[in-house]
C-alpha cells in the first residue's frame, strides 16, 4: 500500500510540474522562473506586502527577497512604493504584467485540480478534499 501511494504521488507530482513547465513556456512567463511566479502569486494574495511580510511567507532572509524583487522589478512585473505611514518601508505591488502572471499560475492550478478530479463524482471531491486538508496540515 506504501509503495502504491508513493507511485501515485510521484505521478501527481510529475503531472504538475509538465503543466507548470508548459506554462512556463508562455512568452509572458518565460522569462521568470518558477520561485520568482511563486513570489508572484504571494504577493497577489498578500495584498501589497511588505518585503518583511513577504519574507515571513515564503520563510526565506529578507535578503534574498530583496535580490528576487529587484530582479522582478526590473522585468517590470513588481513596484516598490513607499508606505505612507513609515517612509522607511515600501510596499510591493504587483503591475500589470505581474497580475497577469499571477492569473497565469493560479489557472494552471485550477487545471491541475480539474485534472485531479476529472473522473471523480462530487462525493468524491469532497472525500479527497477532506483527506488533502487533513494531509498537509503536517506542514503548518
Amino acid at each position: 500500500m506504501k509503495n502504491e501511494l508513493h507511485i501515485l504521488l510521484s505521478t501527481l507530482l510529475k503531472k504538475s510540474e509538465q503543466i507548470e513547465e508548459e506554462q512556463m513556456k508562455r512568452p509572458e512567463l518565460n522569462d521568470l522562473t518558477y520561485r520568482q511566479l511563486y513570489c508572484l502569486e504571494i504577493i497577489g494574495e498578500l495584498h501589497n506586502p511588505t518585503l518583511t511580510e513577504l519574507s515571513e511567507h515564503l520563510d526565506i532572509t529578507k535578503p534574498s527577497v530583496s535580490a528576487m524583487i529587484d530582479k522582478l522589478n526590473e522585468k517590470g512585473f513588481v513596484a516598490k512604493i513607499k508606505s505612507d505611514v513609515d517612509r522607511r518601508s515600501a510596499h510591493l505591488h504587483l503591475s500589470e504584467l505581474g497580475e497577469k502572471a499571477g492569473a497565469l499560475h493560479e489557472k494552471v492550478h485550477m487545471e491541475f485540480a480539474k485534472l485531479l478530479t476529472k473522473n471523480l463524482t462530487e462525493s468524491e471531491i469532497d472525500i479527497l478534499t477532506v483527506l488533502l486538508k487533513k494531509a498537509i496540515k503536517v506542514f503548518d
